[in-house]
Order: structure tokens, then sequence, then C-alpha cells
């Protein structure tokens, strides 16, 4: 008789073919079982016609999603034929010949997702999305999915095809609070769905794959090159040809202004930011599905930023503002203007706007320097140099006015009257790169280019940028996330959305209460002399103590600067970088002090670290200060590193008078 002898190989594929048989069964019963229960269920409705309503920061309703467009809705047989076939070959190829799961591409997903060790692809099919956009949040969850699972299926089983492509082409967002193809139509062009040509349906499909990336106003670039690969899948299945792609490419888009029907104060930029922040944490807007979304929106506050931004900005053509009201201790934005154009959604200064921050960037440079070893007493030389690098290069750093001390002067004066030269010094004598490594502590965008300038703030950032920055400072060096949305309840009151904040100490406690103390130092007219501190034509507006600090370059003003509770950021410029009058450079920290003396007075108490002394000391010398001193301010230091040494009193030496005849004597 002959034995056969299997290998160890061929044992072990047998082992996994028959575990492959018997969860191909199992899984066949289970989904042939959810079809069945599906089937006999509930027919689901296609349609959910509650709007979302939105609240401000006292639960009052200010909204609704119906603020911007209604819904308009559009029936299967009037839509283009190049319409379904661009959904059809960006979302779901296969859409006419599965129920409701696309499995060959979900398992390619899956490969892929597990070989970039990240969620890099998805596989939702437009059944799914339908299901998803309709009934559920946006959260990634195994609970979700399976109820996903189960709509689809009881989609699939209540509609035929055409009826689901209907409800999705009616339900899809754009963005900006459209909903729907036949609205997009109506308030991106003009026109209606079935007008559309090939070159605007491809633009217009481009945008539902995620509204914010592919805003039309904010990424016109982004939505063109998806708008160019989706014509391409169109040429290669055969629905176009080459002609047609390139015309398409060629084609100009004339995109229209989305006018809002109600008041200014929470609709525009806010409103825009809120549906923003939804639809990228959710990766989808939440729909008119009845849901409520709290806001961090403060009526009043906002109210008095656009009467300053009337007051200060509007009368100068072309001129330009935006401001940024943070809760330093909860990141919540309570008000924010993003520009002139009151009443469109258009570009948000506030938020995307990247400029120069000029002398904003110095507490992010003396930050580091204090924890480097710097003490506010640290005095260099304030006088015209000329800085000489190993590469050959010069540079030449200029004061306000070119006046110098031309003496040796403390840090504290230096962030006080906003010394360049002090600065340019402290970045050569604590390295580049250490400074560096400080702005990305505060979350800073990196510079384009490292060079000596970065001390006087060359580089770019936006407004929301650098307040977030001064918040870190404002809170005792806590991290921050900025954000407009409090939470978002679905209509039956589950928890849908709530930011994720992360209080972690981010800077040291000890510098970051030094730091704050040295930023009140712009307010602080004993250190004025050779120059003066820099807030001082604010002074007789101001009615408590702040902490703050100005930047100004040719082209653009800041003034960024808080109490113990609320960080208030203004910036000033024209968009394409037009110089400023001596005038307009002083209106960052006029505005500023108009909405920063109106805020409560809501004050935080903070614990002094215990290794912290706070000692009176003389602003010119750095040494504790006695009578007679140039004058006296109180300042923290480490334990230790505070000064020993008293300066020396101012010697009045009086003529003394000689007798007439001394004149003849010996």
């Amino acid at each position: 008789m002959q034995t056969i002898t299997y290998s160890y190989h061929w044992r072990f594929l047998q082992k996994v073919g028959i575990l492959l048989t018997i969860i191909s069964l199992l899984g066949t019963i289970f989904f042939t079982s959810v079809y069945l229960i599906a089937s006999h269920t509930t027919k689901p409705s296609l349609f959910i016609e509650s709007n979302s309503n939105f609240y401000d920061s006292n639960a009052t309703l200010i909204g609704k999603t119906q603020l911007l467009q209604n819904r308009k809705t559009l029936k299967i047989a009037d839509v283009p034929p190049i319409v379904v076939n661009t959904v059809l070959v960006s979302e779901d190829r296969q859409f006419f010949h599965h129920h409701g799961f696309d499995v060959k591409r979900l398992v390619s997903a899956i490969l892929i997702n597990i070989s970039k060790g990240s969620y890099a692809q998805g596989a939702s099919t437009i059944t799914q999305q339908l299901a998803k956009n309709l009934y559920l949040s946006q959260e990634k969850t195994l609970s979700r999915k399976l109820k996903e699972a189960f709509i689809t299926m009881k989609l699939e089983s209540s509609y035929d095809k055409e009826k689901l492509l209907e409800a999705y082409l009616n339900t899809i967002y754009f963005g900006h609070g459209v909903y729907g193809l036949e609205t997009a139509a109506n308030t991106y062009l003009g026109k209606e769905s079935k007008q559309l040509s090939t070159a605007e349906a491809t633009f217009l499909l481009s945008i539902p794959a995620n509204p914010s990336t592919y805003d039309p106003y904010a990424h016109r670039t982004s939505v063109k090159k998806r708008q160019a690969r989706i014509l391409s899948a169109l040429e290669q299945n055969g629905v176009i040809d080459q002609k047609t792609v390139n015309e398409a490419i060629k084609e100009p888009i004339d995109l229209k202004p989305i006018n809002h029907s109600t008041n200014s104060l929470f609709t525009s930029y806010f409103q825009q930011n809120v549906l923003k922040e939804i639809s990228t944490n959710l990766g989808h807007s939440i729909n008119n599905n009845g849901s409520s979304i709290y806001t961090t929106f403060n009526a009043s506050i906002q109210k008095k930023v656009e009467s300053t931004f009337e007051r200060f900005i509007k009368p100068i053509p072309n001129l330009q503002a935006s401001v940024i009201v943070l809760d330093s201790q909860s990141g919540e934005i309570i008000s924010m203007i993003g520009g002139r154009e009151q009443g469109q959604l258009l570009f948000n200064r506030a938020i995307s706007a990247k400029r120069q921050l000029g002398s904003t960037i110095k507490p992010i440079l003396y930050y580091s320097a204090l924890v480097n070893g710097f003490t506010p007493s640290t005095k260099l030389k304030s006088e015209p140099t000329e800085f000489k690098f190993e590469d050959g290069t010069k540079y030449s750093p200029k004061n306000s006015g070119n006046l110098y001390a031309n003496d040796s002067i403390t840090l504290a004066k230096a962030i006080a009257v906003s010394d360049n030269i002090y600065a340019v010094k402290t970045q050569q004598a604590i390295g580049t790169d250490e400074f560096m490594k400080t702005q990305n502590l505060f979350h800073l965008p990196k510079p384009t280019k490292v060079v000596p300038s970065l001390a006087l703030g060359t580089q770019e950032a936006t407004l929301l940028d650098i307040t977030r920055a001064y918040a870190m400072i404002a809170n005792g060096g806590k991290d921050v996330t900025p954000h407009f949305v409090k939470e978002v309840r679905s209509k039956s009151g589950n928890l849908i959305y709530q930011p994720i904040q992360n209080r972690k100490q981010v800077l040291k406690k000890e510098e970051t209460m030094i730091l704050k103390q040295l930023m009140n130092g712009m307010f602080n007219t004993t250190f004025s002399s050779y120059l003066p501190v820099t807030g001082t034509v604010i002074l007789p507006e101001l009615s408590k103590d702040y902490y703050g600090k100005t930047g100004t370059t040719k082209t653009d003003n800041w003034m960024v600067g808080f109490d113990s509770k609320y960080v208030v950021g203004v910036w000033v410029g024209y968009d394409h970088s037009k110089k400023l009058t001596e005038d307009e450079k002083n209106l960052a920290k006029e505005m500023w002090a108009s909405v920063m003396d109106y805020l409560p007075d809501e004050k935080i108490k903070s614990a002094i670290p215990k290794n912290l002394v706070k000692v009176s000391v003389d602003e010119k010398t750095g040494l504790l200060y006695k009578d007679g001193c140039s004058g006296k301010v109180k300042l923290y230091y480490l334990k230790n590193t505070q000064p020993k040494n008293s300066c020396m009193k101012k010697v009045s030496l009086k003529k003394v008078k000689k007798p007439w005849y001394s004149q003849y004597l010996p």
C-alpha cells in the first residue's frame, strides 16, 4: 500500500482554506439574514426636513442652517448625463452593479491602508454615504459603521438605484451651508443643474469630497486639480474624449458671491468657521438634520468689534483689518472679523492671511532667552550695529527713528521700547536653532528662510497663529486649541461633536510668568527714554493693567495683548502689501484698546511659583532700586538670579560760588 505524506506547508494551506471557507459561509449567512431583516423593517425616509440650529455662548438661538441657502431638490430625470457619470466615476463606479457594498474596492482599500499604516483610502459606496448623511454622525467607530451597514441594506432593499442616486445628489454637502447639486449650481454659478457644462459639473462635483479642502473661494487651485483628475477618469472610461477634457480644463468658472439674508453679526466670517470646524473634524457637514450647534459666539463683543472696525477702518478706502477675541483659558474664539466684506463668505484675513509678524515675535524670542539663562536685568548694548557672519553676509538692523541708547540696556527695557538691536543680539546669543525650537512650542509656522532678521519678525504667520501663541503666555504656559464650537448635539440630544482640549503644560511656568510681567512694560512709561514705550499713545484709553506687544513693518500693523482671561489680536494692512502711512501704523493699537477695554473684567487668579521672587529694580541699570535711581519697576526673577547690588544714586554736583575777589588772589 502506498502512503501519501503531506508536508507541513500543504497542511497549513489546507487549514487556511478551511478557515476562509467557514468565514465566507458565516459572512454569507450573516449578510443574508441582515438583508432579510432590513427588507422587512420600516421603509426609511430619504429626506429629513428639520434644520440645524445655531446657539451663541449663552445658549440663545441665533440662526438656522437655512440662513445661507434653502435646499432645492431635483428629479433624477432632470440630471444631465455628465453629472451622473461624474458622480459614478469619482465616488462609486460599481453603483449600479452592487447591493450597497463594493467588496472588491473594500478589500483593496483595506490592503492600501494596512500598507500605509493609516486611514489613507476609503471605500464607501454612494448608498453608504447617503446612509451616513441622512442618519448618522461622521465618527469613525465600529458601532457607527455597523449602523451604517444596516441602514445601507435597508435603503438598498427599499429603493431602486435611480431613487438612491437622486437622494444622494439632493443631500451631498458643498460647503458654505449649501446642500444638494441644484442649490450648489444656483449658489455658486447662478444656474440650474440641467444647464451645467462639462467643466462646471466636474468643478462643482469636486467639492463634496472635502468641502474644506476644496472650498472654491479659498482653495480654487485645489478644486481645479481635483477637477482635472475627474476629467481624466471620465476620458479613460470612454465618457468624454481628450478634446472635451482640454476644453473643460481651460473653461473659466465664474463663481458668484454668496450673500446673506440676515444680519452679519453671526453670519459671514464667524459662521463660516463654525461650519468649517464641524466639517473638518467630522469629515463632513452635519447636514440639515435638526442638530443643535452650540457656538462660542458672543453677540455683545462681536457688536463692539464691528463698531470698532466701522470707526477706524471703513473710512479708509481698501484698508483691511482682522480681529480675534480669544479666551486664553478655554481656547474659545468669542468674536472675530476677517475683513471689510461683511455679508459675504470671502477670504478671512484673521484665519488665512499670512503676513510678516514684525515685533510681535519678540515675546517668543525673549521666552527662549529666559529659558537659556537671560534675566530681566540682562544687558546688551543698543547702538548702530553691523552683524557679520561666517558666509560673508552682513546685516545692519535699525531702531525706530534711528534712535539708540548708545549704552547697555536691560531685557525689560528692550521689550518695553521694542529695541531691534537688542533683539537681533539676543537671537545670536541663544542661537537660531534654539529660537526655532521655541517657535515650535508656540505652534508658529516654520519660517521659509532662517535668517538673523527672524528676531524682528520677517517670517509670516496668521493673526490666529500669533493670538494663540500669546494665549499660552496669558494662561501660564498651557497649550490651547482655538475653536468656534462648544458642542453639537443630534435632534435626539446625543453628543455628536465636542472639541478635544489639550491643556498640557507646554511652557515653563516660571519663565512664562517672568515674560508676562515683562510684556506689561509697553504700558509703563518709566521705561521711556531714547524711545517711548510702544503703548504710549493708547494709555489714556486704558482703565487697567494689560500685557502685550506691537508689531509694525512697512505693510503690516499688529497689536496683540491680554489680561488674565482674554487675548485680543488685531492686524491692519492692505491685501496687496501697500505701504502704510504713519497714521495707519497706529490703528491696530487704537482698535485693540477700544475692544480690550470693553471686555468684562474677569480676573483669573494664578498661583505664583514658589521659586519666583518679585523685586524692585532700577529700569536703567537693572540693579536693585533705591531712592535716587533712574526709575523704579517691579519685576519677577528666578530665585538667586535677581540682582544683588543696588544702583548708584544720582549725585547732584552743585557749583560752589567763589567770592568776587578770589580772581585777584594767587
